[in-house]
């Protein structure tokens, strides 16, 4: 999730400069491909890019180890895979937590969970088994019923709904099997924003939140 919130940050700030401690380490797709060290100098807020202008659209990132709040807008909360995919507890955490906490706001939510993308063969083959390509489309199915159940209803309606990075990720290069490029960071994005524009057009047609408001 932080790569993904990463490529959303380059595509509206136009910039591989995501760094707000400036080590020549971290600089361009080595933010990526260097995440032990980098991660801890990349940028987590839109207003951080430079020459960002107020007004712009507003994305933060944030890891959490438990939801406990309401705040939603323009957020990007990342589980961490060392819970070793155990969907029951993303559940429990926070896919629960986050519904019965934004039941009652307004305007609701729009909700949009990042399935994990495919795992390359160099993964550590010691993460294998609980972690491997088996067990990571597994978890990804488990959540995607679980959210169609929870949560049902069209995506336009304010319907939880997963974006699928399997097979879109299948066969790029992965740097250590389970994180990629800036490209394909920038790639998923792209489609995460062509995906808002299309439900954001839908919500706009059938009346959406104004016309609830006014009534």
């Amino acid at each position: 999730m932080r790569q993904f919130a990463q490529g959303l940050f380059l595509l509206l700030g136009q910039t591989l400069d995501l760094v707000t401690d400036h080590k020549e380490e971290c600089a361009g797709n080595n933010l990526f491909i260097n995440s032990k060290t980098c991660r801890f100098y990349g940028i987590n807020d839109a207003s951080q890019i430079r020459h960002f202008c107020k007004g712009e659209p507003f994305v933060h990132y944030d890891q959490v180890w438990k939801f406990n709040s309401t705040n939603t807008d323009g957020t990007i909360n990342d589980t961490p895979l060392l819970d070793n995919l155990r969907a029951q507890d993303t559940l429990d955490v926070h896919i629960l937590p986050f519904l019965h906490n934004t039941s009652t706001t307004f305007p609701q939510p729009l909700p949009f969970w990042s399935s994990y993308p495919a795992v390359g063969p160099n993964k550590p083959q010691r993460f294998m088994k609980k972690q491997g390509p088996g067990p990571t489309k597994k978890y990804n199915a488990a959540i995607r019923n679980a959210l169609e159940e929870l949560s049902p209803g069209e995506a336009y309606e304010g319907a939880w709904r997963q974006l699928e990075w399997y097979n879109v990720t299948d066969g790029a290069v992965s740097y250590d099997g389970t994180h990629y490029s800036y490209q394909v960071a920038m790639e998923r994005a792209q489609i995460f924003l062509n995906t808002l524009d299309v439900v954001w057009g839908e919500i706009v047609e059938h009346g959406g939140l104004v016309q609830d408001a006014v009534q």
